[in-house]
């Protein structure tokens, strides 16, 4: 059965493991041309070795993730450290980024902290989501709660490789409840929050924006955490400013 150039198309089923890159084959990028398989990086040298020396200081990998339409294609892999178990100890994070060079055939550690900051609660780190944070931007949010006295409050830490460090770029408080703390349905309220980027190519960091939905006789108060943000607003935007996110503008409600 005849086939022309034009009309021949290739399947391709990719496995890989935690950091999600495909097994070893070093071919280069050409103009037009996406690298969809270059060396995994635990099969790298020098990240094996950075994963030893996170070893030896007691981190264990948490997580880990390969951008493959990134040029060049770019990875982050993160470790945790567990607290001391108690409410208020979080886990020591720390991580790895690399971009691949494929002329040569390598990864190159950008990227490398053995304990950047402290997330979670009881002395556990929370499962990170890896995200783009813009065209060329990477990064990751962690977002965790926990409960006291019947009330639960939960929130979200964004992260950002910038100039060679992990950097927290946000922190947002995305959910509030009484449910614990009342008898009656119609005493409780609550409060959610959604964030959602902008996709703009023209931006190095792309714009938020922050939904705010309240259910009940919540209580947007100036010492609460959600009308510190909202104030009388129901949705936030944010830019890139001076190395972190900043609100930009507030409407609604």
């Amino acid at each position: 059965m005849g086939m022309t150039v034009k009309r021949l198309v290739f399947l391709i089923l990719i496995s890989a493991f935690v950091a999600g890159c495909a097994k070893v084959d070093d071919s280069a990028t050409d103009a037009g041309q996406r690298l969809i398989n270059p060396l995994a990086p635990e099969n790298d040298e020098s990240i094996e070795g950075a994963i030893s020396d996170f070893r030896k200081k007691s981190f264990l990998k948490l997580a880990g993730h390969c951008w493959l339409d990134a040029k060049p294609p770019a990875h982050i892999l993160l470790f945790s450290k567990p607290g001391d178990g108690s409410h208020a100890s979080g886990a020591e994070i720390g991580g790895l980024f690399s971009e691949y060079d494929s002329a040569k055939g390598k990864w190159k550690i950008k990227a490398r902290a053995a304990s950047f900051c402290e997330e979670g609660v009881w002395g556990d780190a929370p499962q990170p989501r890896f995200i783009r944070l813009g065209p060329d931007r990477y990064g990751f949010i962690m977002e965790y709660g926990s409960t006291g006295q019947g009330y639960t409050q939960q929130v979200l830490a964004m992260y950002g490789v910038i100039d060679g460090r992990f950097v927290k770029v946000l922190t947002l408080p995305t959910h509030a409840d009484n449910s614990g703390a009342v008898e009656e349905d119609t005493a409780a309220f609550s409060a959610d929050v959604s964030v959602y980027q902008t996709i703009d190519s023209k931006k190095d960091f792309y714009d938020l924006t922050a939904r705010l939905v309240t259910h009940g006789d919540y209580p947007l108060t100036p010492d609460d955490e959600f009308g510190k943000l909202f104030g009388k607003s129901s949705e936030a935007r944010f830019t890139f400013k001076k190395g972190a996110y900043v609100v930009m503008t507030k409407k609604g409600m």
